[in-house]
Parts: structure tokens; C-alpha cells; sequence
């Protein structure tokens, strides 16, 4: 009779569970996907199956309920196995609620995967000599927690994204699905890349939600899709609650539409462009989608990207719109580099500039003139040469998601409490409103409750502050945090998250 049938794609787990398997006594097939599972499961039932739960075809969440919908397999014992970890999801309870299945996370000890053997199927025909502190899965849970950790980082970038147009303050109505029903509200502000929708019952983030919007100035209703990457759950004062909805999927026709649509209403007298003046960040000779696009946290410095082909066109920007630097493919420079970059520095007297090499020459020339801050390698990959030009232009990427939240903290500053609550929080840092202004680079120590985590005690530096009639706003950054409270405000920011999102991205990673 066959006693264990392991599933794992991962042929370093494959073969430690097969070593202490066969060390146990216990006989035993091994599978690296559950097609070659179910293969094995037509001609032979073990009596228990040792699955993962992340596989290259069918995942270990459906095979196990498509075991658990036959009859056959009644009597067949599951243990699961993974290094998934995500937000509070408890994939133990989980398991054992949906599957009556055990679960162990990779890494744990050989001990206890011999013990579980022995729990499950009896005690052990044979003890296997195990090595102290042995653990299975250790190379595949590396390899998971550094694709959770590159979630973590989209999703980081994700929560903050330069915003690439205008934006109007105008009323136009529209419907929406909200929940079971239709809802009919009235916009805040509109762009050609999204709107924001007035409603006291905003949907969750990430969200999609078909919309109707209606232009009575051209007598039309446009239907799109969005997904919403922004929520307000609280009126304030020139802030109603509401959500951001971000386009998706638009037709060239509803492209144009909305172009139209932007060109009108900056003509009139009633809509006027919000924010500030845009600062740009030049690119000579250099695509912007697919360098810089991937670039996060610019959009609250209000700086966006421009694309120029040559010297001569950057020269004429120059002085049009405020360049915090500029990025140069060195191909442009053409044979006299040096003066290149002087009639550059010219014209933009006062911005770093960072040239990129893209062709194979000595760049120490270009270094020890002095009129370049920053050189890139030729070699450099994307995301290092967005760490270097971002460094070199002061601009710091936002490596955290924030999550917009609403709940009490307490505030202690110089010996005093006073009552604040979280507006948004990461992991490292939040935003609160508080009940009077806060100085600048004041030390505080915070107290709040993170529902389903628990109580959080941190301390954090006022890095900014800001006031909107009656009330005030500060920005922290959280400093010295131990590693449970970390681990807790992780968990948190994770929480947000829906666990088959990050279940999705990571197995796509993982296995192509």
C-alpha cells in the first residue's frame, strides 16, 4: 500500500522529503505537479498526500478541493505544505476549516515533519537520524519571501504613481455598481486618466467598478472601467469623501473622447488646472516608459517626465518649465561630450544632470569635467540606473504601501498625551490629524490598535506638517522599531492586500 504521495514543483524539497520519508519506513511517490499527481492518485490512494500549495498548474487550494469533492478520497489524509505569507491569513485554520488539512511552513524542522508523519499515519516503522536544527524547504522559502518582498514593492509603488494628467475640478454625474446596486453621485475632479466620485460608500481599493458617465455638453454617456487606487472615508474641509478611480482598458475612441474632453475644459473659466506648476525631469534621447516609468513616489512632489530626441529641443524647454535634472543618453552628446554638456549646463544652470551610457566609451572624461553629477554603467539594469538617477536628482522612491485608515491613536510629546488618528500608515511612517500643530522634528511616542495585530507602541519623528482650516496634519516617520512591531505594521500593510492577488503575482513569478 502506498502511505505518502508528495506534490512540491521544488526538486531540493522533492528530495528532502523523499530522504526522511524513505528514512521513516513509509512508502512513498513523488510528483512535481498535480497533473503527475492525479496521474498517480487514478491507479493508487495513499493514505496521505503532502502537497504544496503554490504548483505550476493547478494550485494545491483546487486540487485539494477537487480530492475533497470525490468520494473516493474520503479517508485520504492531507498535509500542506508552503512558504506563502501574507497579512493575517491564517493558512492553518484555513486548511483545516476548508479541507480538514494539516499545514507546515517550509523551514520547519525535519522533527516535526517526522512528527506529523507519525501523528497521521501511525507511529514510525523506523526512526530516521535526523541532524539537530535540520529543516526542509529552506532554498524555496528564500526564494518566496524574496518574491513577497518584490510584491510588497509594486504594491508599494502601486499606492504612489506620478500622476500623467491634468486634473479638473468639475461636476459631471455618474453611475456606478455599488455593492448590489446602482449608485448615482457626482464627480469631484476629472483627467484623461481617472476621476474622482463623491459617495459616502466608496468601494474597496483595487476594486473594479464600471461607470456611466454623463457629458450633458455633448449630449453622450461614456461607459468605462476603472480601478480604484485612492479612498477618502471622511468629509473635510475641501475634501469630500469619496474614491479615485483609475481608467482601464479605454478604447481609442474614449481616449479621444476624454482628450476632447480636457482640451474643453481648460478653456473654461470655471475649471482651472489643480496643484502647483509641474517640475520636470528632462529625458534627452532616452524613452521614459521603459526607464523611468517604473519610478514611484513622484507624483506627491508633483514632477513628472518629458521626452526629448536631441540637445537642440532640450535647449529650447530650457526656461519654458522649472528642470529639477535632466538624463542623458550618452549617444546624444555626440563626439565633443564635453561641450555637449556645457551648452546644458547653460541652459539649465542649476539641475543635476546624469548622463547614461549607451554606447561603449571611457566615461572618466565625462566624469572629471565636472558638468555631469552622476554616470550610469553601461551595464547598470533598470531599476539600478532609476536608484542612481533618483539619488542624484533627490527624488526618493516610495518603497512601502501606505493604507489609508481612520482610527485613534495617542500622541505623547513632552511628557503630554493628546488624542490624535491615523489618516494613512506604512510601515514606515503615517500621517495623523491632530487636535493642534505639532513642531517640526518633534520626538513622539505613539500608541494605537491595528485590528487583528494588535496594539502598536512605536516611536516617530514629526517630518512635516500641514494645516486645512480647523484642522492640522503631521507626517512621522517611525525610528528605532523592534522587529515584532515591524513585523506587526507588515502584517498590516499586507492585510490590504487580498491573499489570491498576492497568491496570483507571486506563482506567475515563480513558474513563468
Amino acid at each position: 500500500m502506498l502511505d505518502v504521495l508528495i506534490i512540491d514543483p521544488d526538486p531540493a524539497t522533492r528530495d528532502e522529503l523523499r530522504i526522511v520519508t524513505q528514512a521513516c519506513g513509509r512508502t512513498f511517490e513523488v510528483c512535481a505537479s498535480a497533473r503527475s499527481g492525479l496521474e498517480v492518485l487514478q491507479g493508487a490512494i495513499p493514505r496521505l498526500l503532502v502537497v504544496e500549495l503554490m504548483l505550476p498548474d493547478i494550485d494545491g487550494f483546487a486540487l485539494c478541493q477537487q480530492l475533497r469533492d470525490d468520494s473516493r478520497f474520503d479517508a485520504l489524509k492531507i498535509l500542506c505544505v508552503s512558504s506563502l505569507a501574507w497579512g493575517s491569513v491564517d493558512l492553518a485554520s484555513l486548511l483545516q476549516r476548508r479541507f480538514s488539512a494539516k499545514y507546515m511552513a517550509k523551514g520547519s524542522l525535519y522533527s516535526d515533519y517526522v512528527h506529523t508523519l507519525d501523528t497521521l499515519l501511525g507511529g514510525s516503522v523506523s526512526e530516521p537520524p535526523l541532524e539537530s536544527g535540520a529543516v526542509f524547504g529552506e532554498y524555496e522559502q528564500g526564494v518566496v519571501n524574496s518574491l513577497t518582498q518584490e510584491f510588497e514593492a509594486v504594491i508599494a509603488a502601486r499606492s504612489w504613481h506620478p500622476r500623467a494628467s491634468v486634473r479638473f475640478e468639475v461636476e459631471f454625474e455618474v453611475t456606478f455598481n455599488s455593492g448590489k446596486q446602482l449608485a448615482t453621485e457626482f464627480t469631484k475632479n476629472i483627467s484623461k486618466g481617472g476621476l474622482f466620485i463623491k459617495t459616502d460608500e466608496p468601494p474597496p481599493m483595487d476594486a473594479f467598478v464600471d461607470i456611466t458617465l454623463r457629458l450633458p455638453h455633448i449630449q453622450r454617456n461614456l461607459n468605462v472601467r476603472g480601478r480604484v487606487v485612492h479612498r477618502v472615508l471622511e468629509t473635510r474641509p475641501n475634501s469630500p469623501a469619496g474614491f479615485g478611480l483609475q481608467f482601464e482598458n479605454l478604447t481609442r475612441e474614449i481616449k479621444d473622447m476624454l482628450g476632447d474632453l480636457a482640451k474643453q475644459l481648460s478653456a473654461l473659466d470655471g475649471s482651472k488646472p489643480q496643484g502647483p506648476a509641474p517640475h520636470w525631469v528632462v529625458l534627452v534621447g532616452l524613452p521614459a516608459e521603459s526607464l523611468l516609468g517604473r519610478s514611484s513616489g513622484l507624483g506627491r512632489k508633483n514632477v513628472r517626465f518629458i521626452e526629448l530626441p536631441g540637445l537642440d529641443e532640450a535647449l529650447d524647454f530650457a526656461g519654458d518649465d522649472p528642470a529639477i535634472g535632466l538624463v542623458i543618453a550618452q549617444s546624444v552628446l555626440g563626439r565633443d561630450a564635453r561641450a555637449s554638456l556645457a551648452r546644458l549646463h547653460d541652459g539649465f544652470p542649476s539641475s543635476p544632470c546624469v548622463v547614461v551610457a549607451t554606447i561603449h566609451e571611457d566615461l572618466e572624461a565625462l566624469a572629471s569635467c565636472g558638468l555631469c553629477t552622476r554616470l550610469v554603467p553601461l551595464d547598470a539594469t533598470v531599476d539600478q540606473t532609476i536608484d542612481i538617477v533618483e539619488g542624484a536628482l533627490g527624488l526618493m522612491r516610495r518603497r512601502e504601501a501606505r493604507i489609508p485608515c481612520d482610527m485613534p491613536a495617542t500622541v505623547t510629546l513632552t511628557g503630554s498625551e493628546r488624542t490624535a488618528r491615523l489618516v494613512d500608515l506604512s510601515t514606515g511612517g503615517a500621517l495623523l490629524k491632530t487636535d493642534g500643530p505639532v513642531p517640526s522634528a518633534s520626538l513622539l511616542r505613539m500608541h494605537f490598535f491595528l485590528n487583528r495585530i494588535g496594539l502598536i507602541d512605536v516611536r516617530a519623528l514629526v517630518v512635516r506638517q500641514f494645516a486645512s482650516e480647523q484642522m492640522n496634519f503631521i507626517g512621522v516617520g517611525f525610528y528605532e522599531v523592534d522587529t515584532e512591531t515591524r513585523e506587526k505594521l507588515r502584517r498590516f500593510a499586507q492585510s490590504n492586500v487580498n491573499f489570491r492577488e498576492y497568491f496570483n503575482w507571486v506563482k506567475k513569478r515563480r513558474f513563468g
